[in-house]
């Protein structure tokens, strides 16, 4: 389920079948607070896409907005759906934790205290607003958005890591889509150009490292 109101909402994210997260929303709902309802069901996901140039994803045809929120991962979808549920439940996690963590001003539990460092879209963000050049970026799971890229341009990653990264035309032929959606988000970004030089900052000591490939 979607439902996505406007600005002065709290946002609620996760499993639908989280009874958690049901029980928040008829509270909410009861005190006359408006809702953002962000869950996903076991058999559709919804549609998705941020540019991370821009503050607000949009999901569907809306721009995503909220002051507060209330994100869970989704333990619950084993329940149903065995095949592929946590790693679908991590990457709608991963992606949607990401926003909240590069808004500052959403109300979050424990802000400063969750584990950014390992969430990639707000480490991309914070960089963007440290002032360095990242590369360009979607955060989708449209099939439409990612034919966008000419042929061999491209590569996706998961949004959570994990795993290796693949061209556009290898995720295209091992991805299933449903109503033009993949099951969860991923990272799509320009193939990078050799050389390409890591930089590590420990302390007031900044390393920097040279990755050679016969693949960049």
């Amino acid at each position: 389920m979607v439902n996505l109101a406007d600005g002065g909402s709290l946002l609620v994210a996760g499993g639908e079948l989280d009874p958690n997260l049901t029980r928040l929303i008829e509270i909410a709902q009861r005190q006359q607070v408006s809702v953002c309802d962000l869950r996903y069901g076991q058999e559709v996901s919804p549609r998705f896409s941020w540019h991370l140039t821009q503050e607000q994803p949009r999901v569907g045809d809306q721009n995503l907005s909220a002051t507060g929120a209330f994100i869970r991962y989704d333990v619950f979808g084993n329940l149903k759906t065995k095949a592929g549920a946590s790693k679908r439940a991590l990457g709608w996690y991963q992606t949607l934790y990401g926003w909240l963590l590069s808004q500052s001003q959403i109300r979050l539990f424990n802000r400063h205290q969750l584990p950014a460092v390992g969430n990639k879209p707000a480490m991309l963000m914070l960089a963007q607003k440290l002032g360095l050049v990242i590369p360009d970026t979607w955060i989708t799971n449209e099939a439409e958005e990612l034919g966008k890229y000419p042929a061999g341009s491209a590569i996706a990653k998961p949004v959570a890591g994990g795993d290796f990264c693949y061209s556009l035309e290898q995720l295209h032929s091992s991805v299933e889509f449903r109503n033009g959606c993949a099951a969860m988000p991923a990272i799509v970004q320009n193939r990078l150009v050799a050389p390409e030089v890591r930089i590590y900052v420990v302390g007031n000591h900044a390393f920097a490292f040279e990755i050679r490939s016969q693949h960049l």
